[in-house]
């Protein structure tokens, strides 16, 4: 029972942050399981999945039922589409390493790549320099295509730099970036998930866990996204820096010496 409830606790917290930042609870879920448990980590990288894409549809759904303000759907579908190709790439580049590397090797990695992200995007914060503004069709499939080959090579679903590149070259408004990088986890993620299940990947995973995580996943993304609603542009920059520094520092503690 305790075990289910700290599963059910990490996933709650980490797709609350999630939903209301666009970043995806697979940045906070992925680490602290690596530090926590003694999960395999492609066990890690499927619970991770599973419990963002749930949060991701509950999110997107909650955003249509609620109003989109200021998102052009057309730009949702084509991020997505790209979403969906980058995704089955970068499971088939995750897959690789995994097959033929250490997975402490891919964890480091992966630890790497993600504290280089996070720096990036709170520079980013502290800048607001958007570099210049791509709007038309073939940029948002090509840009979905990038962000969620790296979502899925992370195991993250995911993650900062989805906000921060919708920011700084297509100057999106923090709030409106968080609904369309929930587009892309959701399109990335579900091609993951769906790839898994082909190649028999799932039967690693524990019904226990899934059903302590599930029920967390809609919980938190219900939460998150009522703190967008509610939020000021102001408040949700404060809020998004503080996840990411807070998210920073739990992936430092996820490298393995």
């Amino acid at each position: 029972m305790l075990t289910e409830l700290f599963y059910f606790a990490v996933v709650l917290i980490a797709d609350i942050i999630g939903a209301f930042s666009g970043l995806g609870g697979g940045l906070i879920i992925k680490p602290v399981l690596g530090v926590a448990t003694h999960l395999p980590l492609d066990a890690i990288v499927l619970y991770s999945s599973i419990a963002v894409f749930v949060m991701s549809v509950v999110s997107v759904g909650y955003a249509l039922y609620s109003g989109l303000h200021n998102i052009k759907i057309k730009w949702a579908i084509y991020l997505g589409i790209g979403g969906i190709l980058g995704g089955v790439l970068g499971d088939y580049i995750l897959q690789f390493g995994l097959n033929y590397f250490s997975h402490k090797l891919v964890n480091n990695l992966q630890v790497l790549f993600m504290v280089l992200m996070l720096i990036g995007a709170i520079w980013f914060q502290f800048n607001q320099r958007v570099l210049r503004t791509y709007n038309n069709d073939l940029w948002f499939i090509c840009l979905g295509l990038f962000l969620g080959m790296f979502s899925n090579v992370l195991g993250i679903g995911g993650g900062p730099i989805n906000v921060w590149f919708l920011m700084m070259f297509s100057g999106i408004a923090l709030k409106n970036a968080t609904t369309y990088s929930l587009a892309i986890i959701f399109f990335s993620t579900g091609s993951h998930l769906l790839a898994a299940g082909f190649n028999g990947e799932m039967s690693v995973l524990e019904p226990a866990i899934l059903w302590a995580m599930i029920p967390a996943a809609i919980i938190g993304a219900l939460i998150g996204r009522f703190i967008v609603k509610k939020s000021s542009n102001k408040h949700m920059h404060h809020l998004y820096l503080v996840a990411l520094i807070g998210i920073l520092i739990i992936n430092l503690f996820n490298f393995q010496f």
